[in-house]
């Protein structure tokens, strides 16, 4: 699968291999990230669409109940009259819809009808009232729209990532997302600075599932981001508290989750196992509600282990959590942040082992040792990684592919060290 994205964000031009292991190189601030972002949005939305599709649903139905509930009430003091605030109060009618479906709607009509034969309700309410009443019949059995679905679903992720700063700041020009499964145009798409004006998709991804890995600070801080809503939630235009991008909710869920590991023997990627590096295990605590680090026979909480060693292990509870398989795409954003290079480099070796299972993982890095094992463990695991750098150029950033000539990589990442014996040498 290739990804091709023009002036979104800082990225100019740039075209991607997905598929197995991507590694993309180069400094800060080019648009390493980005690339990773958009598939995790792509694919968190299109595998949201069901649900997104139940919830549109829900919340026309629910309008209409209380719009039903509301009117009532301003025509009956309905202090006096239990019965009927009972029968038609919100959240126990919209209950009742969602367990009896019409058979609810049915009863509320006989009540209904009750009423208006005994005077009790006056005859335009009676008649507002089953007017409501087909409505909420018609959007119980109406069909869903999968296209409409997916284009609120992209939007929403989109702007739970990236807050609608999308378009290339320093072009004019829209920007634009293609993704291609060899011959077949899977999905291609344009925004420009203020919405999506172009969405067509001819075909579903192949993968289940994203995660997307930047920082352990979900350890830390995974009541409140549990407690949090997304902008993917609550969409964009509500303040509803405390808000997080789609990627760290979705990482603390998967990571609440490791109380229920899998055995990597079950997987068959047991060489893929990241624990062996720092010679313990990371786990969700359902006790102490906390999650722990053991080793060597004791525990220590999260909080009072070392950086490097909590990425390690959220890269673990992710392989453990059966999150990091065939079937989904797994971003890894500068695996290196608080590691010795002896640990990058075993850290590169777990991934490139996972793989040579199949796996389809994508690295950002500004590391020589990590772009250097990941190039040498997959000539030893025969796997056919693809190496990307990124390189500044007038308005923005331009991708290249280095995979058959990875000297530039290392060269550029190298050039500082180099620059500063030049300075030294001078000045001596």
């Amino acid at each position: 699968m290739k990804i091709h994205i023009k002036n979104f964000g800082t990225i100019k031009n740039a075209e991607v291999c997905i598929g197995g292991l991507t590694v993309i190189a180069g400094e800060n601030d080019t648009g390493k990230s980005t690339i990773g972002k958009i598939l995790f949005s792509l694919v968190k939305a299109f595998n949201k669409i069901e649900d997104d599709l139940l919830e549109d649903k829900h919340s026309k139905i629910m309008n209409v109940v209380e719009t039903i509930y509301f009117t009532i009430r301003k025509s009956i003091p309905l202090s006096a009259e239990s019965d009927i605030k009972r029968t038609f109060f919100p959240p126990t009618f919209f209950e009742h819809i969602l367990i009896h479906g019409e058979e609810a709607i049915y009863d509320r009509q006989s009540f209904l009808k009750i009423l208006y034969s005994e005077g009790r309700i006056e005859n335009s309410l009676f008649n507002f009232s089953l007017k409501q009443m087909a409505i909420i019949r018609s959007y119980l059995n109406e069909s869903n729209d999968p296209a409409k679905a997916k284009i609120g679903a992209v939007r929403k992720a989109f702007y739970s990532e990236f807050r609608g700063d999308i378009v290339n700041k320093l072009t004019d020009e829209n920007a634009k997302i293609e993704i291609n499964d060899g011959a077949t145009l899977i999905l291609s798409m344009e925004w420009s600075k203020s919405e999506l004006i172009k969405f067509d998709v001819n075909d579903d991804f192949s993968y289940d599932d994203s995660t997307y890995f930047d920082s352990s600070v979900v350890l830390q801080f995974h009541h409140f981001i549990q407690g949090a809503k997304t902008l993917f939630d609550v969409g964009h235009s509500r303040n509803n508290g405390l808000m997080v991008p789609l990627h760290v909710k979705d990482l603390s869920r998967k990571l609440n989750e490791s109380m229920y590991t899998i055995d990597l023997k079950e997987q068959n990627i047991n060489g893929a196992d990241s624990d062996s590096i720092y010679g313990g295990d990371f786990y969700y605590d359902r006790d102490s509600k906390q999650f722990l680090l053991s080793r060597n026979g004791l525990k220590y909480a999260s909080s009072n282990v070392a950086s490097g060693i909590k990425n390690l292990g959220v890269f673990d509870m992710l392989v453990h959590g059966g999150h990091i398989n065939n079937k989904t795409l797994t971003i890894i954003d500068e695996p290196e942040v608080n590691l010795h290079p002896d640990w990058q480099v075993k850290y590169a070796k777990s991934i490139a082992l996972l793989a040579q299972t199949g796996a389809n993982i994508i690295v950002t890095t500004h590391s020589p040792y990590i772009i250097e094992a990941l190039h040498l463990y997959s000539e030893k695991f025969e796997i056919s990684p693809s190496f990307y750098q990124t390189n500044k150029v007038p308005n923005g950033v331009e991708f290249d592919d280095v995979t058959d000539e990875l000297s530039k990589v290392i060269d550029k990442l190298s050039r500082p060290l180099e620059d500063l014996h030049r300075e030294v040498d001078y000045d001596f």
